[in-house]
């Protein structure tokens, strides 16, 4: 994306997809992901001319310096939870203006549609890898949960951001840890997109209406 520059620090991870549980992951059940070819990614780049600027690839482009980091609620999000967790050299200078940020979500979506694969809770990952290199898989996990909780408004089960750092098939179930996924001997899977986006947080709203309405 920057020719010419000396890469610092670059994460990835992939998206997701529900097999079973989706919504019932809420109320305690398990439920059971697996990984799609689609990632995000994050880098740290040195900073352009002495600023640090944010370009963020998604279903449009975007770029601002790091001074607005608000802009991308996300990223501060992430920002702040590895802030409050110790941090590192690469969060410091990021937040000191001297890095630039790349993110590209771009392969979650398709002609400006959002494909439903879990974009945020793979950046949410992707990020952390990128400025926290030195977090393992179990102190990644909570972080990265708390990040996505706080960017969500306290909405979803963490089930997404749990596939996105462990990248492979699992069994998630609020409350308990995270167990690999052993899918059947020669079990094919195929995914059909009905080309109808829906918004997770919209979905989890009816639903907690729902719930209230009808105990």
């Amino acid at each position: 994306m920057t020719e010419g520059a000396t890469l610092v620090g670059e994460g990835s991870a992939p998206g997701k997809l529900f097999l079973t549980g989706e919504y019932a992951v809420l109320e305690g059940a398990p439920a059971i992901l697996v990984p799609v070819r689609q990632r995000a990614l994050a880098r740290l780049l040195p900073a352009d001319k002495g600023a640090g600027v944010l370009r963020l690839w998604a279903e449009r482009f975007r770029a601002f310096p790091v001074a607005e980091l608000g802009q991308a609620p996300l990223v501060k999000a992430v920002a702040e939870e590895a802030k409050q967790a110790g941090g590192s050299e690469r969060l410091a200078a990021l937040l000191a203006g001297d890095a630039t940020l790349e993110t590209d979500t771009a392969a979650f979506y398709k002609s400006g549609r959002k494909l439903g694969l879990g974009s945020s809770a793979a950046i949410t990952v992707a990020l952390l890898r990128c400025l926290c290199p030195e977090l393992g898989r179990e102190a990644l996990l909570p972080l990265a949960q708390q990040a996505h909780r706080r960017f969500q408004g306290g909405q979803g089960s963490g089930a997404d951001v749990a596939l996105a750092a462990y990248s492979e098939p699992i069994v998630f179930s609020r409350d308990q840890p995270v167990q690999p996924a052993s899918l059947p001997s020669g079990l094919a899977l195929l995914f059909i997109w009905t080309s109808n986006p829906s918004s997770s947080r919209v979905l989890l709203e009816q639903l907690a209406q729902r719930r209230q309405a009808n105990p």
